[in-house]
């Protein structure tokens, strides 16, 4: 009962962008959520979503898993899955690295190839072989 009770709202006034208020090409988080998932029903525009997203990418590939929050500062959901991986495309190749190309947390402290820093974590890529710091990947992937 309450999916129509929230459709009929956000049809009744226009959606607007939370982060730079454009009413052109919004959505609203919890429509990318899923059937067994849940999300806020906070809405941004995709290109704030992907400057939003990528802002995140150093940390997510820190703890090796994608979790974006919200961009509403009071809201304590994260943002779907689907909706970062559409939103941006380092997202999307992040995520691939995590999930098909072998992410491994090494126990021992690691050094970057790129920029020589002492980091707990690299991630590789398999096709090429390179490996990283999240910094210097986040750096690659802006």
């Amino acid at each position: 009962m309450l999916l129509p009770i929230r459709i009929a709202k956000m049809e009744s006034q226009p959606l607007c962008c939370a982060l730079c208020g454009t009413t052109e090409g919004v959505h609203v988080n919890e429509t990318w959520a899923g059937e067994w998932h849940s999300a806020c029903n906070h809405a941004a525009c995709m290109p704030c979503l992907g400057s939003w997203i990528v802002s995140f990418l150093p940390e997510c590939a820190q703890r090796g898993q994608i979790r974006v929050p919200c961009f509403d500062l009071g809201c304590q959901k994260a943002l779907p899955n689907l909706l970062v991986q559409s939103s941006s495309i380092n997202a999307s190749f992040l995520a691939t690295v995590l999930d098909e190309q072998g992410y491994a947390p090494q126990k021992e402290e690691q050094i970057c190839p790129k920029c020589g820093k002492a980091v707990g974590a690299l991630a590789e890529t398999q096709p090429c072989g390179h490996a990283a710091c999240a910094d210097c990947w986040a750096e690659w992937a802006e």
